[in-house]
């Protein structure tokens, strides 16, 4: 009979101490209410509970939580633990607590509670199952058993056992390899750590299915490591701990590893006797403050020291090569002499300094350490020298909150023996927020949870439960903001956001009855079989945030799992206890698989509503080639490197015989490509079909003619491809006559408008009834009706509500027609002037004329466009100083200034004053472009006061590429200041597409260079943004090489294909992966469609929203034949996921008004980039 764990969470204070004591008390039960004694509990560390936070991290060598507090039920089954005493979390870092609990004679439990529930004291049940054993049996590599060495749960219910646990839970194998793990359901156990001697410490994933009988684990081969820490002071390498982990298929934790620790001697060597073979890292260990052990690259210390110190040395390599079976690995690891950074943490208004404060400090993008602010305010740590940011991770009271939200630019730290200070980060005072929960009958509810978010400037979620008189607090909010909250209980939830301000009255939330959904679904494998035992996590997010970074909900917890497991039909469904009003998306993974996510869905309300069936498909096999190197005349190529990259869970490499053969392993089964250099030769890549175990790499030399690459013909004529879109959007038709229009209705509204003129034209007079989608209809009627038919165009131009729009469209359609008779665009620039005349609005008619100005000025029509610049120049001057009452209505004044710094640099610098933040910096962007050509000095002013963050990449890059002609030298210098190598390397490709015409041979340098950036931050992992790696990057600078000499495309081409990433990688989410993937493909298919089509293999059908980009450039009737390929699901139009993908598909193909070329517009924008042959377009 189970034992259920009954545990009241109270807050309570002790006296005289000022602080809350949170103490977690209850007491242990059987299902007839008698006391069960000697029950442990343990309270530990649990994982994020947002999504964000979870792919930040990334994953690791599994690594045991801290345990926070834990007890021993009394003879009468209660137990008390007082909890450690903790500072605020910040709102994006809000991670959970796991409650585990233990007796001898049952099976382990866990559950996950938010690390707010303490607050509201609410009760806590957790039931232990009876009495569960998991039988093993141990083998080597060789599949011979493996006696006495030590078996323990590494991970149950999907997270890490608490090192106190798993020992007592630990068992030794016997003679034959077998041992039983008592105390864990075989349903539970994923994973299990295995020691001894010889085979070092391993861990290793449990298969999905038969863990009901004797599971049989096959430990990895074991390898030896032998080397020496190196530094320009050798006293620096003595006595220093590593710690080296290896991993059988990278960032997979079911694939299982090893992991040591040692500790060099006094001239730094040291020695690994065994451990497991694989892809290897390697961490420097250090004492530090609380929180997150140090990692590879940052020491901190909370106390900065008064009296200078010794010089601190940090790793400067975290990867080495791989560990092989029965070999010795010898390994030297350099330190390099760190620089010490001081944190500083202010009171935003007052200035004071903040103690306790909580700062992770990452430099380089990777790795970190986590500290607390001292008196003073500051936190000092040691980082190597690159771009250091730091995140606040904990506030020192509930009275303070992040008015940045997390989002901060880093400070790029330089060899240097004085502290650096880094950005100080300022923390606001705010309020607390009141409310109160209840339902139908105004009775109070105990246990809602209260999610909800607030603007400051970002959004910032909230997070709540209320208490047992159904109160609840929300702490520090922003004396003036409006906080919008929903709430949950069991299977109700509230309808409508209900608005809140903190110096309002307590806000009410009521929840209604039986309002919550519930999901299910089904997973099966390639084959469609159902998949028992597969691991099911649900996400939700905000749908009225989508694109914001916290619309995040985290994942959702049933029972206290954060994780459902499919039955023997491969089966799933949750509880109905999800809001309706949010979008889910599912997380599906098990041993011997590719994990697989779910686009996100809006669930019908009070519905069950069903996932189309998630496809697991098997883990791909490796293999080895081998073959021979010859040159044209068929001799053989000696000491040629041939490696591959992408295709295969890490880089391998090997190096030609003297007879030019060679042997290479770790490849994928499937289309794969090996890479081919040697000094002399041009670098040389070459497909290997599924099925080829050899083959033959012929190399040209260098002085031997290279094959011409040039961009290819679309694959339809413009008309075939609005004629496929049609046929896309017919079936989507029915989502128009829905009663409640979402951003899916208008994106299809705008679809028909382009690829069905007539079509739209019907809809806005039959359907439509709202003034602005008729008026947006009409807009992008005319931008389609303006390449065939301009009198038509103006006609329906005309029937636009707002003269802005008006305008718009006219100068849009303007653009749209760049190669056609100028008398046609000057009509349109004449219709456009006519418009702006009537608007009402002075900064509206000053934004407007200015945009009609610059096209002027791009047409040569130069006294016409100064003319319109100083009249709408006199408009913005006479509109009102910015402050914050009035920023919307005086945005017009900046914008224009980036149009006046065309002519006039110094009359538009002061229409940008006042202006803060975001704004401030776009004006400034649009002055530095506006400025670029004719006075690059000031616009490099202006780009240097510009945030670097990489949230402004994309927009910073028109000045750079704007200034090459003029001032190529200035231009190639900002480009080099960009701190992301691969940020940098395409601005440096930029600036070398605006030289070529000017000095063809520095621009040739400039790309060599670029390439030359992406070659290291490939090899080293060096990148700051994950939506775009050096492939990416390599491939989107294609079309530089091709405007220089299209001889030279061939050879960057194999360079960008060779600069792929293994996969999967660790810490990196497959969406983001298979994105990038498609995007990658995408840039190819401009001059290969057969390989692009070979690089979205991997998908296997997950052909998402954001992955049908490879698709539709490839060959847009193979992307149409996957959406028609889905399975038909039962839903409403606008949920439905196969009409929703034929509605983005359709939009992606009627989007491009100028054909082909305008392709490759949406490319680039998808990636975050500029297509570097427009780069400089109008605006």
């Amino acid at each position: 009979m189970p034992i259920l764990l009954h545990a009241m969470l109270m807050v309570a204070t002790a006296v005289p101490a000022s602080e809350p004591i949170v103490t977690l008390s209850g007491t242990l039960v059987d299902a007839d209410g008698k006391p069960a004694p000697r029950v442990t509990v343990v309270v530990a560390e649990g994982p994020p509970a947002l999504r964000f936070m979870t792919r930040m991290v990334g994953a690791g060598a599994p690594m045991a939580p801290q345990v926070l507090a834990r007890a021993t039920s009394d003879e009468s089954g209660k137990f008390s633990v007082v909890m450690p005493d903790e500072a605020p979390e910040v709102a994006w870092r809000r991670t959970r607590l796991g409650i585990w609990a233990f007796h001898p004679n049952l099976a382990l439990a866990l559950r996950l509670i938010d690390r707010d529930w303490p607050q509201a004291g609410l009760p806590l049940s957790l039931a232990l199952p009876g009495p569960a054993a998991v039988r093993l049996k141990i083998t080597d590599a060789a599949y011979r058993p493996v006696a006495h060495v030590r078996v323990a749960p590494l991970r149950v219910a999907g997270h890490v056992v608490p090192d106190v646990l798993s020992e007592r839970l630990a068992a030794e194998t016997d003679v034959e390899g077998r041992v039983t793990l008592a105390g864990v359901r075989p349903a539970d156990l994923d994973a299990v750590r295995v020691e001894n001697e010889a085979i070092g410490l391993q861990w290793a994933g449990l298969p999905a299915q038969g863990r009901d009988t004797i599971v049989l684990l096959n430990l990895a081969p074991v390898g030896r490591i032998t080397g020496q820490l190196t530094a320009d002071d050798p006293r620096t390498v003595a006595r220093r701990t590593l710690r080296f982990a290896t991993w059988q298929v990278p960032g997979d934790e079911y694939s299982g590893g090893g992991l040591a620790e040692v500790a060099t001697d006094d001239e730094g060597s040291f020695e690994v006797p065994a451990l497991a073979a694989g892809t290897l890292t390697v961490e420097l260990m250090e004492d530090g403050p609380p929180g997150p052990s140090p990692l590879t690259s940052t020491a901190s210390e909370r106390n900065p020291p008064s009296q200078p110190r010794a010089p601190v040395y940090l790793l400067a390599q975290t990867t080495g090569p791989d560990v092989e079976a029965a070999k010795t690995t010898t390994l030297e690891i350099p330190l390099r002499r760190a620089v010490q950074v001081i944190q500083e943490v202010r009171d935003e208004e007052s200035h004071e300094s903040v103690d306790g404060a909580r700062v992770w400090i990452r430099s380089g993008g990777t790795g970190g350490t986590t500290g607390d602010t001292d008196a003073s305010g500051r936190l000092a740590g040691y980082v190597l020298p690159g771009l250091v940011s730091s995140t606040l991770v904990r506030v020192p009271s509930s009275s303070y909150y992040d008015p940045a939200g997390g989002l901060r630019s880093g400070t790029e730290v330089t060899e240097s023996t004085q502290p650096v200070p880094l950005k100080v980060i300022e923390l606001a005072r705010g309020v607390p927020l009141r409310g109160r929960v209840v339902d139908d009958n105004q009775r109070p509810l105990a246990g809602a949870e209260i999610t909800g978010f607030w603007e400051s400037p970002r959004k910032v979620p909230v997070h709540a439960w209320s208490n047992a008189q159904g109160d609840f607090t929300i702490d520090a909010v922003a004396a003036q903001a409006t906080v919008l909250l929903w709430a949950s209980h069991g299977e109700s939830t509230s309808v409508q956001p209900v608005s809140a301000r903190p110096q309002g009255e307590p806000a009410t939330l009521i929840v209604g009855n039986k309002s919550c959904v519930s999901l299910d679904g089904r997973v099966v494998d390639a084959a469609g079989q159902p998949f028992a035992g597969a691991v099911v996590r649900v996400w939700a997010k905000e749908p009225q945030l989508a694109g914001f970074r916290y619309n995040d909900l985290g994942s959702a917890l049933f029972g206290g799992s954060d994780r459902l497991i499919t039955d023997a039909e491969g089966r799933f469904r949750t509880p109905p206890s999800l809001r309706p009003n949010a979008t889910y998306s599912l997380e599906v993974e098990a041993p011997g698989v590719v994990s697989a996510e779910t686009e996100a869905i809006e669930p019908d309300s009070w519905h069950t509503t069903r996932f189309a069936d998630v496809v697991l498909h098997p883990a791909p096999r490796l293999r080895a080639v081998s073959g021979r190197v010859v040159d044209h005349q068929g001799r053989a190529v000696a000491g040629a490197a041939v490696s591959q990259s992408g295709d295969g869970p890490r880089r391998t490499q090997t190096t030609t015989d003297d007879e030019g053969r060679f042997q290479l392993g770790g490849i994928y089964d499937g289309p794969a490509y090996l890479f081919v250099r040697k000094d002399g030769f041009r670098l040389q890549g070459t497909r290997i079909a599924t099925a080829d175990k050899t083959c033959q790499i012929t190399l040209r030399r260098g002085d031997e003619p290279a094959m011409t690459m040039t961009t290819l013909p679309p694959a339809l004529s413009l008309d075939e491809q609005r004629d496929l879109a049609k046929s896309l959007v017919e079936p989507c038709l029915p989502m128009l006559r829905e009663p409640v229009f979402r951003q899916g209705h208008r994106e299809l509204l705008r679809t028909i408008a382009r690829v069905d003129p007539a079509k739209g034209l019907e809809i806005a007079d039959t359907i439509l009834t709202n003034p602005a989608f008729k008026s947006e209809v009409w807009h992008h009627v005319a931008l389609s009706l303006a390449l065939t038919d301009l009198d038509e165009a103006l006609v329906v131009i005309a029937l636009v509500d707002r003269p802005f729009l008006r305008v718009q469209t006219c100068a849009f359609a303007c653009d749209e027609l760049s190669d056609a008779p100028t008398e046609r665009r000057v009509k349109l620039l004449d219709e456009a002037l006519v418009h702006a005349r009537s608007e009402p609005d002075p900064g509206l008619r000053a934004r407007e004329l200015g945009q009609i100005a610059v096209r002027w000025l791009a047409l040569g029509q130069r006294e016409r466009g100064v003319s319109l610049l100083r009249r709408g120049q006199a408009l913005a001057e006479a509109l009102p100083t910015p402050n914050e009452a009035n920023l919307r209505l005086t945005a017009n004044r900046g914008s224009f200034a980036g149009m006046l710094a065309r002519i006039d640099g110094p009359a538009a610098l002061p229409l940008i004053e006042g202006f803060s933040g975001d704004l401030l910096n776009r004006f400034r962007t649009d002055m530095a472009r506006g400025l670029a050509d004719h006075d690059p000095a000031e616009a490099e002013r202006l780009f240097r006061l510009i945030d670097p963050a990489p949230l402004f990449f994309r927009m910073r890059l028109a000045p750079v590429a704007r200034m090459a002609a003029a001032d190529p030298e200035r231009a190639a210098h900002l480009a080099r200041g960009y701190r992301d190598p691969c940020e940098q390397a395409f601005a440096l490709g930029s600036v070398a597409h605006g030289l070529a015409a000017k000095d063809r041979a520095a621009a040739v340098r400039l790309l060599e260079e670029a390439y030359g950036l992406l070659d290291r931050a490939s090899q080293f992992g060096v990148t700051q943004n994950r939506r775009r790696d050096a492939a990416l990057t390599a491939a989107a600078l294609l079309p530089v090489a091709e405007k220089f000499d299209p001889k030279l495309v061939e050879g960057y081409f194999w360079r960008a294909l060779s600069l792929r990433q293994p996969w999967p990688a660790p810490s990196e989410p497959q969406v983001l992966r298979d994105v990038r993937l498609a995007e990658l493909a995408a840039m190819i298919a401009r001059y290969d469609r057969s390989i692009a089509r070979d690089l979205l293999s991997p998908l296997a059908g997950r052909f998402g929203t954001q992955f049908m980009i490879g698709p539709a450039v490839i060959d847009p009737r193979w992307a149409a034949e996957l959406v028609q390929a889905m399975p038909d699901v039962s839903a409403p139009p606008a949920k439905n996921p196969k009409l929703i993908r034929a509605r983005n598909l359709a939009g992606w193909l009627g989007r491009p008004l100028r054909g082909f070329e305008g392709i490759w517009e949406q490319v680039y924008g998808h990636c975050d980039l500029r297509d570097p042959d427009t780069i400089d377009d109008i605006w």
